[in-house]
This record gives structure tokens, sequence and C-alpha cells, in this order.
């Protein structure tokens, strides 16, 4: 009896299927070997899911003792975290030995220092300028007042002297994100019908995303490819924004998401008043209000003027000392650009800008 045609077939191909198999493992091996011995550097478009991993209180934390480079339209610096998963500070001290030392700076992408070198960004300018204290650096790109909270209360409080100070850089986009209205991949709060504050965890990554990550972080070739996939497909995004118009701008709970402001801003407060410390705060607002932005930015800059003047209120009711950043940006941004052309993060000029703001809270204290 004859075996079916379909079958013949097959086995006449397989050996043409194992060698190109075969041809193709070699090939990326030929290609692994010949980028590793080059000293190929990992090379991340996107900075947010990079650079960082799933973490179960916060939603992300930096990927610990990671180094890379950071490569997009506009820039390409070197990022390297510590054991803990933080952005390294560019100079290289050991903790001061007595009390009253540290700053301690948490925020989000602006202050892990997105698309800048450590030396040029918030932290590292402070760790420089200011020869009474070490700069800390515990920024964590996408987190809010919620979530920057818990990277106090987990990395941050327990260190926390006598003397130190806790800053903490609020973005205009914080308020929103608190209450989940912008990324449900981040823990956020919401309150009862009783007025307690909770917050919810965030979800899981899939394991898709999570063998993505391994294969990025450990293979050469696919993170070169993974790379230059990144890029083509962030550049049809911002071609598709850019043809897009009339967009609809969604509206979120102003009085909640002041309501979770203040409560988290009262929990750091007095934590770090009982252990010694102070707290301060610097706004950052939107680009759109110092004369900066994307038609797509002016869109929604109702909800950025929103935004910032929550903030200001809230931060007047208590008695946290802030800086609101926005004169010094508008006023430097009449001679210099504050942020990126097609990002709203702060170039070198804007870190500038806040570092001297931060300097200028701290020595109000």
């Amino acid at each position: 009896m004859q075996p079916p045609a379909h079958r013949s077939r097959f086995r006449r191909a397989l050996p043409k299927l194992l060698a190109a198999a075969c041809g193709t493992v070699v090939a990326l091996v030929v290609v692994e070997v010949a980028l590793r011995w080059s000293g190929y550097n990992l090379h991340f478009h996107n900075g947010f899911s990079s650079f960082h991993e799933y973490d179960p209180d916060v939603g992300i934390r930096g990927v610990p003792e990671m180094s890379g480079r950071f490569t997009q339209s506009e820039f390409d610096v070197g990022v390297t975290h510590d054991a803990r998963g933080f952005r390294v500070a560019p100079v290289d001290r050991d903790p001061p030995d007595e009390p009253g030392k540290v700053l301690w700076v948490l925020g989000d992408s602006h202050v892990w220092g997105w698309g800048v070198e450590a030396d040029e960004s918030i932290v590292g300018l402070l760790d420089a300028s200011l020869a009474d204290l070490r700069a800390a650096n515990f920024g964590v790109c996408g987190t809010g007042t919620v979530t920057q909270s818990i990277v106090y209360e987990k990395h941050v409080a327990a260190s926390v002297q006598p003397g130190d100070i806790v800053v903490l850089c609020v973005f205009c986009n914080d308020l929103s994100d608190n209450i989940g209205h912008a990324f449900r991949e981040f823990a956020y709060a919401v309150v009862g019908d009783d007025g307690e504050v909770s917050v919810v965890p965030p979800p899981a990554p899939s394991f898709g995303k999570k063998l993505k990550k391994l294969l990025k972080l450990n293979w050469a070739t696919f993170n070169l490819a993974a790379y230059a996939w990144d890029r083509m497909k962030a550049d049809w995004k911002a071609d598709s924004r850019a043809a897009a118009s009339g967009v609809e701008v969604e509206v979120f709970d102003e009085e909640l998401s002041a309501l979770v402001f203040r409560h988290y801003l009262d929990a750091m407060r007095d934590d770090a008043q009982s252990r010694g410390a102070q707290l301060g705060v610097v706004f950052l607002p939107f680009r759109t209000l110092y004369g900066e932005g994307t038609p797509r930015d002016v869109e929604h800059v109702a909800q950025h003027r929103s935004n910032h003047r929550t903030a200001i209120e809230v931060l007047r009711e208590t008695d946290i000392p802030f800086v609101d950043l926005l004169p010094a940006l508008r006023q430097q941004s009449a001679s210099e650009r504050m942020t990126f052309v097609g990002d709203f993060h702060l170039g070198a000029a804007g870190h500038r800008v806040v570092a001297e703001g931060v300097t200028q809270l701290v020595r109000s204290l």
C-alpha cells in the first residue's frame, strides 16, 4: 500500500526544512556572537516598558542592576540602575555618617531622568550642586502620588533620619493617574461611600509580556530586532496622532482627584515629620501652559489648566512647603526649549530649571 501523497511530499520536504532551520539557528548564533564580540550595548526605544518590570504593589519598578542605551530620535543616553532598580546617581558618594544629609527625591519619569544623562537629570544636578546634601533618586516612570507614596513606604521611609528632606516632584498628570484615569497597569486609589481611601492593586502582566522582556534583556539579537520594530511602531503612532484632529478630550472627577491627592500628601508629610524630616513639593505643569507642545497637546490644554489649578489649590490648603514651577518654566522657555519636540518630557534645559526650583525649596526649609 502506497503512503498518501501528502506524506510523501512532507518526507521529501523534511530535509530542506531541517536544513533551513539549522541554517537559521546558525545565522542567529553568528549574529549573536558578533554583537557580543563587538561590545553591543542593549538598546531600548520605550524606556517605560524596557527599563522597568512588574511590581505587585506599584505596578512597575526599575529592573535591578540593568544597564543599556535609551535611544529615540531626539536623544541617545545611557541608563544604569542600582541593585534596587533605581537610577544610579552620577556622583558615587557614600551615605553621610551624620543625620540631616540626605535629600530623598520622588517622582515619575521626569525624576527618573527620561531622555537625559544621569548627570543632566534633576537628581544628578542636585547631587552635584548641593555640597551639604546627598540627593537620592527614587523616580519611577509612570507613577503618580498614590504609587509614589508606595515607593516611599517600601524603599525610603525606614531610611529617613532626623533633619533629612523628602521632595515630591508632582507632574500635571499625576492627579488623573492617582484615580486610575490613565494607566490601569498601576495601583490607583478609590474612595468608598464611607469616605475611606483604598488602593486597587495592579494587575499581573501576561506571559507574553514577561517572555518579551526576558528575551530583550538576555538575547542581543532579539534586543536589536525589537528595538528596530519599536522605533517603527513609534513613528507610525506619531504619524497617526499628527493626522488625527478633533480628538474628544476625556474628563475626570476633579473633586475625587483633589481628595485623593490631599490624602496622600498628608500621609507622606505626617510620616516624614514623625521621623524628624520635612516634606516639600515641586509642581511641574504640562508644557502647553508655558508655550510648548504639539497641536494634539493643545487639544488637552483645558485639562492641563484644571490639573494645575486643582494641585495648587490643594497644596495651598496644606502646610506643606511647595514651589510652582510654571513661572520659571514660562520665563526660561522664552529663550530656550524646555521639552523635547515630539515628547512632552523635559530636556536638559528643563531639568536645570526644575533643579533650581528644588534648590530654592530646600533652602527655604
